[in-house]
């Protein structure tokens, strides 16, 4: 059967950091399963190993130097390869499209300056689906490839092909190779069930007229990688007419090759997401997803005013980026697909919230030194008494709703009545019950609101004023209406103003049959 048809084997170990077991034990068995294939490394001249996500790779030089030193001589040789290039196979749903350019930027990043490679294949197999523009951000990213192995199939149940150029809106490409089977196999699989997979795939797999088709040897989940028993297999099979030549390969190796064939012109292009497969994953757990999409807006905003604060010629914190490199890792390890997506055992919440506080943390630090930084910097002179500054650390203009506990009358004469520009603009304000019931010595303490334009990436300062109270006779509650037809809101804005909404925004009911798995 050979007739140049080559199945690549690709000795890999899928390993979860945390699912059903916690972080700790991930770290442990990572490490295990790494000093496994070193060693089978050493006794095999013609095998590979592939390996993905920077923080296994920092667990390793980390806890084990000597290992990692192991590692990175056969990264040099060509016998290890790096993909992947992110800090985790994550969500590939639900993040921010800013996290996705970090998982490439820190990963990336970090495997050049430490085993001296350019990543740039994608690589998510477990992954419960993907976003349809991921393919602009991977190639922006520098990847040209992206390997996956969920969903087999489309929402109307037709299947992916193996192989076939995966098209984002824009019009970026990256050539995709869909796992056949699984990633691996299962602990308790037996080299006969490996052998039955192998000859299965060997003979339905080479459909596209391409010869060269991908197998993934090794066991999983719960790391572990090839086994003697397999190889010793993989030596009998390697002598067997009726099979293609099976060949120890990488990904690279193995695109490489089908970018050769004769076949590859004719590789079908897909232009819309992967989607969907554990459907529950997406709605399961949403503390996790608020406590992510606090810290990524948390972090953002973090370096909006630090960028602020060097628009106002202030020098650059001296170590801004290495004080928030931690707390990114964090974010992003956490935004694993089983942590995500909510399907932990809850035992690991403990430890996954702990580092959503570190992250939260180190960012709102970073806030209030670039806050404070600035506020120093303005002239205040023209004030009779308290300021207040208001920043806006967003790209664009926007109305701000302000709201703060203090000194209603902090002389404890004349009550505080409005607010007041330098130039003698007055704004109003509305005084309502504080959170507490007291306030400082026991003087008078209520909440002070008040509805404020602010510039995009500035601020603006007011006087906390005395005198008469100043009535806003253009006062306008933003108002939402409700589409009857089809539920959703078709307006969002002010009565008498423009609608915010692009387009209505409306409702959307899945059906979902099953549990999360």
């Amino acid at each position: 059967m050979k007739q140049n048809k080559i199945l690549h084997l690709i000795c890999q170990a899928h390993l979860d950091p945390v699912w059903i077991w916690p972080r700790r034990d991930g770290y442990s068995e990572a490490l295990t399963t790494i000093r496994s294939a070193v060693r089978f490394l050493e006794k095999e001249p013609d095998m590979r190993f592939t390996r993905s996500s920077s923080a296994v790779y920092r667990w390793i030089e980390e806890s084990d130097p000597g290992l990692f030193r192991g590692v990175q001589d056969l990264v040099r040789e060509g016998r290890w390869e790096v993909v992947n290039g992110w800090e985790v196979q994550p969500d590939c749903n639900l993040p921010l499209g800013e996290s996705f350019v970090r998982q490439s930027l820190y990963g990336k990043r970090w495997f050049k300056d430490h085993l001296g490679v350019d990543v740039t294949i994608g690589y998510n197999v477990d992954t419960f689906g993907h976003a349809g523009n991921l393919p602009q951000i991977l190639k922006q990213s520098g990847f040209d490839h992206y390997v996956f192995m969920r969903p087999p199939r489309d929402p109307q149940g037709r299947p992916y092909p193996p192989l076939f150029w995966w098209e984002s809106p824009d019009g970026a490409r990256v050539l995709c190779w869909r796992i056949q089977g699984n990633y691996g196999q299962s602990p308790g699989a037996t080299v006969d069930s490996m052998e039955e997979e192998l000859r299965r795939q060997a003979k339905e797999n080479f459909t596209l007229g391409i010869n060269h088709v991908a197998f993934f040897l090794g066991v999983g989940n719960h790391g572990g990688g090839p086994t003697r028993r397999q190889l010793d297999r993989i030596r009998q099979l390697q002598q067997d007419p009726d099979l293609p030549e099976l060949r120890f390969s990488t990904l690279g190796e193995f695109f490489k090759a089908v970018k050769k064939d004769e076949g590859f012109p004719r590789v079908p292009v897909h232009r819309e997401g992967l989607q969907y497969i554990n459907v529950g994953c997406y709605a399961a757990h949403g503390r996790i997803k608020r406590a992510v999409r606090q810290a990524e807006r948390q972090l953002l905003l973090a370096e909006s005013l630090e960028s602020m604060a060097r628009l106002a010629g202030l020098p650059r914190h001296s170590t801004f980026w290495e004080d928030h490199l931690p707390a990114w890792r964090s974010l992003l390890f956490n935004q694993f697909h089983d942590i995500l997506g909510g399907t932990c055992i809850q035992s690991a919440d403990t430890s996954i919230f702990n580092q959503f506080g570190h992250t939260s943390h180190i960012a709102e630090a970073s806030m209030d030194r670039s806050l404070h930084t600035v506020s120093r910097q303005i002239d205040t002179s023209w004030a009779a008494q308290g300021v207040l500054v208001l920043f806006n650390p967003l790209p664009w203009k926007r109305e701000a709703h302000v709201a703060f506990d203090t000194f209603v009358a902090p002389t404890g004469e004349a009550p505080i009545t409005h607010l007041q520009e330098a130039g003698g603009k007055r704004h109003p304000i509305q005084w309502a019950n504080s959170e507490t019931s007291f306030g400082p010595m026991g003087m008078e303490w209520g909440k002070l609101n008040a509805t404020i334009s602010l510039p995009p990436l500035g601020y603006r300062a007011f006087s906390l004023a005395e005198g008469d109270v100043l009535h806003s006779d253009d006062w306008n509650p933003s108002i939402a209406k409700v589409n009857k037809r089809r539920p959703g809101l078709s307006h969002f804005g002010l009565p008498r103003g423009e609608n915010l909404l692009a387009q209505s925004v409306r409702l959307e009911v899945l059906q979902d049959t099953g549990d999360t798995w």
